[in-house]
């Protein structure tokens, strides 16, 4: 770890989404259940994984990303879906870094500009804002989602096709108490309509995407250095218990 002092700091939870009409406050959530649901269970832990390692190094804690370690799970569409994951080791290296990014596979090497312009991606981003040591983290959480019903040679775009029917918007959450030198649990849920992100079971934002679904026909999950980024901002996050599952309420 690189941080000494054990006074608390603050999450600003920053959600970007398309079709964002709300933001819920913290509020403690309990742990969903998995085990009925559960696609992927990767502890890391033990020096392999289940997904497909790119660089990277194990060690007695999980999976130590370095400069351009990434780790890729294959998965199905899920239009509702689960994603958490542990991670510790955060510093301020870097001013921007994204540390999980999952988009719709398809034909041809998947790296910018493909998946920023896939018409289903979701990334999680952590900021430096103000650029100093002693600043705050920041969350940058982007969801991009439109209708299937949009023609193919329009749904590789930035942002939304036009005429798509949503918008993208920026919204603040509220401050989340953090110790610098801890591990944290990140998690994404999207399920009927409506997609949260949660740090240590504490609800930091929720949008709702409805009518529109998020309903990719399979999905790529990235964990580590982002495809739209050269190298990863947080060389020494460590990432374990990896947990990707339907929900199953």
């Amino acid at each position: 770890m690189f941080f000494h002092s054990l006074s608390p700091k603050y999450f600003h939870v920053i959600f970007s989404g398309l079709l964002c009409v709300g933001l819920i406050g913290c509020a403690e959530i309990p742990k969903p259940a998995f085990q009925n649901g559960v696609i992927i269970k990767d502890s890391l832990l033990t020096g392999i994984s289940k997904g497909s390692v790119e660089a990277g190094e194990f060690g007695k804690n999980g999976w130590r990303v370095g400069p351009d370690g990434m780790i890729l799970y294959n998965l199905p569409g899920m239009p509702q879906g689960i994603i958490e994951f542990d991670v510790e080791g955060l510093n301020r290296i870097s001013n921007h870094a994204t540390f999980l990014t999952m988009y719709e596979p398809g034909g041809g090497k998947y790296v910018d500009p493909y998946v920023l312009k896939n018409p289903f991606l979701v990334k999680v981003t952590l900021k430096n804002m103000e650029q100093s040591p002693d600043s705050t983290f920041d969350f940058l959480w982007t969801l991009k989602t439109f209708p299937s019903s949009v023609k193919p040679l329009e749904r590789y775009v930035d942002g939304i096709p036009e005429g798509g029917g949503g918008y993208i918007n920026t919204i603040a959450g509220e401050n989340i108490p953090v110790y610098l030198d801890q591990k944290y649990t990140v998690r994404l849920e999207w399920k009927n309509g409506k997609a949260s992100l949660y740090l240590n079971d504490t609800l930091a934002a929720a949008h709702d995407y409805r009518p529109v679904l998020f309903n990719p026909s399979a999905l790529t999950l990235v964990l580590g250095k982002s495809p739209l980024e050269e190298e990863c901002g947080l060389p020494d996050m460590v990432i374990s218990n990896v947990r990707i599952a339907f929900p199953t309420r």
